[in-house]
């Protein structure tokens, strides 16, 4: 019996460890580059290549790498929701597209060449979906499509609707035409000041035609004649106004460059500063069936309903970028990733930027004493001992720093752009360069210091080694033929040294070299961009798209399962292996890959405070009211006040704090009477409450 609990024991084990997937992408924050909403979703395209669904109902999201969904390219824009729920999406190059029965259909009309510019949809009362393009006008009734050039300007079609008696109204240029079914008329924004491009349409309650003017305001359509709000006639913030939307309360919500403003018939209302809004491009809001709001952010989608605000973080919030370039692991375990949007440390459960000050990350080195070493393009050599950082720049005769290497006793060794090599002991620094040494004046691509002490330095065309006394080359014809540039170093404990080149893998062990290549080893392609050896001696190296791994006999080569996984290792920049035996692979992106599992633990959730913990009492109060809120692990909380306009009044709590509730009171006995918010930021996660002060 015993024996048949241990061996159903270790069945399940094997069972759980092989529906462990093997390889983990780690997904940077995400750029909204646009979305659409409707029938309970919202879809939005990233600037960093990805397409994003939400269910706005659950609150939960999927995102797709957009080489993986079945879309023909990776830049592409999402025009709108039908009233079946379907996306639809124009793909630059390859036309219309709509997502039916689990895949993607080309919907472009045969009238239409696939490489026009589509920039305008709508579905009207019937259903039927409306699209607009360059000169053009299309409506697609669920089975064919009808295209309208006539009358239409030879300009790209920003915008469009149908008002209730069916009349067709859309944005060419300057204009806004206006077709009844027999005849076009036309309005041109075009005056003594200039015109502006008509960017949205939107239709009130009322039958009012609402234009967003790109370069001059916003526009509405009444009595016959049209009235224009500018900065200078209105509180409109400024002239570059992207959408215009209309609610079912007849608000009408303007996407103004950097400001998100809403107009209530009578007044303007500014919220970019109450809800700390960035810059807010074309197709960045939309509204939902339930009027709520829906924005485009840096970090993801946010949410405004009546009382409050939620963003939706797509990807990790902390972790940046989509280019890296630079990996290390430190003597605790954690892993270190550079790229150009920074600097990041991955601990086993997720990342912390360390240094925001650093960018433009090239290179990472672990010393002996648990330093961590890092090399930019930009700002030289900075180095962390665990407590504080240390910046060189001056001390370096060229700031790019390509390649770092530390022997023993702690000095440090770099590579620059310009063909130098220096070293610092801590007190002094060293340059050697084509004046003193045999170094030719070309970008040092890579350094190593063997366990003899001597290093090793690589650049485009030889290999040099320098024990401290003597120098010595290897060229072309030492290491058997032309190897190709130098990119990686790696002594091993054995005493040999591996060279990544773009001609392939060669190996000195103290006397000959050996050449690893297509043709010897059956790797895909010759060029070896990075290499790393894991706790068993084994080197993994990437070459194409393909990761290989090499035992000193055997080859064996894995490939990624996904074509956005392919395309990360095959723009592989480094390698490292952490302590549990997964590869890291840093590229265009950031991947992990672990023979039988990856065994990282998930990005926690951030603290996120639930809304119904959120209250203020007395409300409404006369001189002073308290706001209470609840957290279930501490975070960093900032608690401030706005008006109704989004001017932050007051910072009521800005640190962190600990789990439990908490409890601040605001006196507004030095405030007007009127409707006051207070926003609650909890990790970077917002919540707003409303509050009433009657003096």
């Amino acid at each position: 019996m015993r024996g048949s609990v241990l061996l159903l024991a270790l069945l399940l084990s094997l069972t759980a460890q092989a529906q462990r997937p093997e390889w983990k992408h780690f997904v940077g924050r995400q750029t909204i580059a646009t979305l659409a909403v409707g029938q309970g979703k919202l879809w939005a395209s990233t600037v960093e290549g990805f397409l994003l669904q939400i269910d706005t109902e659950a609150r939960t999201q999927t995102l797709q790498y957009i080489s993986d969904t079945g879309l023909p390219a990776n830049y592409f824009r999402v025009l709108g929701i039908d009233r079946s729920g379907r996306p639809w999406v124009w793909v630059r190059r390859y036309g219309l597209f709509v997502y039916e029965d689990g895949q993607w259909e080309n919907r472009t009309p045969d009238q239409i060449p696939e490489d026009d510019t589509f920039d305008a949809f709508f579905v009207d009362s019937e259903g039927h979906v409306w699209i607009g393009g360059r000169g053009s006008v299309a409506r697609y009734d669920g089975d064919s499509w009808k295209i309208y050039r006539s009358g239409i300007p030879q300009f790209s079609v920003r915008a469009l609707i149908r008002d209730t008696p069916g009349h067709l109204w859309i944005g060419v240029g300057s204009l806004v035409a206006l077709f009844d079914g027999a005849r076009w008329r036309y309005f041109d924004f075009t005056d003594s000041l200039g015109g502006g491009i008509v960017s949205s349409l939107a239709i009130d309650q009322t039958g009012h035609i609402w234009a967003a003017i790109n370069g001059k305001g916003v526009a509405v359509f009444r009595d016959s004649s049209w009235t224009v709000y500018t900065p200078e006639n209105s509180d409109l913030p400024n002239r570059w106004v992207h959408q215009v939307l209309v609610d079912s309360r007849g608000r009408v919500w303007v996407n103004a460059e950097k400001e998100l403003v809403m107009f209530d018939g009578f007044a303007w209302h500014r919220y970019t500063e109450a809800l700390n809004l960035e810059r807010l491009g074309k197709n960045m809001i939309a509204l939902d069936e339930n009027d709520r709001l829906w924005i485009g952010t840096h970090y993801g989608v946010l949410e405004i309903g009546d009382t409050y605000h939620h963003m939706h973080y797509v990807g990790d919030s902390t972790l940046v970028g989509t280019s890296f370039s630079a990996l290390a692991v430190d003597q605790q375990g954690r892993v270190w990733v550079g790229g150009n949007d920074g600097l990041f440390v991955f601990d086993g459960n997720g990342w912390t930027n360390p240094n925001p000050e650093l960018t433009w990350i090239s290179v990472l080195a672990v010393d002996a004493q648990g330093r961590i070493l890092v090399g930019t393009h930009t700002e030289g050599l900075a180095v962390y001992d665990g407590s504080r950082w240390t910046q060189y720049v001056q001390e370096l005769p060229d700031y790019q720093v390509l390649s770092l290497a530390a022997d023993q006793t702690g000095k440090i060794w770099a590579g620059l752009f310009r063909g130098k090599v220096v070293t610092f002991d801590g007190a002094d620094w060293t340059v050697y360069d084509s004046t003193n040494s045999p170094i030719p004046p070309a970008p040092i691509y890579a350094l190593a210091v063997d366990r003899s002490g001597t290093v090793w330095i690589g650049t485009n065309d030889r290999l040099i080694t320098f024990d401290g006394t003597d120098w010595q080359v290897y060229t072309a014809a030492d290491l058997g033929g032309q190897p190709g540039a130098i990119r990686q170093i790696l002594p091993d404990e054995a005493g040999r040294i591996w060279v990544a080149t773009s001609g392939g893998l060669m190996c000195f062990d103290g006397s000959t070299w050996t050449r690893y290549t297509s043709r010897n080893t059956g790797l895909p392609r010759a060029h070896v961009e990075a290499i790393a050896r894991d706790a068993d001696g084994q080197l993994w190296l990437s070459v194409g798209s393909t990761l290989a791994v090499f035992d000193g006999v055997f080859w064996e080569f894995i490939h990624p399962p996904l074509a956005h996984y392919a395309k990360i290792v095959e723009w592989t920049r480094a390698l490292a292996v952490d302590a549990s035996g997964h590869i890291w692979i840093a590229g265009d992106g950031l991947l992990v890959y672990r023979k039988g599992g990856v065994l990282l633990q998930e990005m926690p959730s951030p603290e996120v405070p639930d809304r119904s913990l959120l209250t203020s009492f007395p409300n409404p109060f006369t001189t002073q009211t308290t706001i209470t809120f609840e957290l279930n692990r501490p975070g960093r909380v900032r608690l401030a006040v706005f008006d109704v306009l989004g001017r932050e009044l007051q910072v009521l709590l800005d640190g962190p704090v600990t789990p439990g509730r908490h409890a601040v009171v605001w006196d507004a006995s030095g405030y007007p009477s009127g409707v006051y918010l207070y926003r609650l930021t909890v990790n970077g996660r917002s919540l707003t409450g409303k509050m009433l002060h009657l003096r």
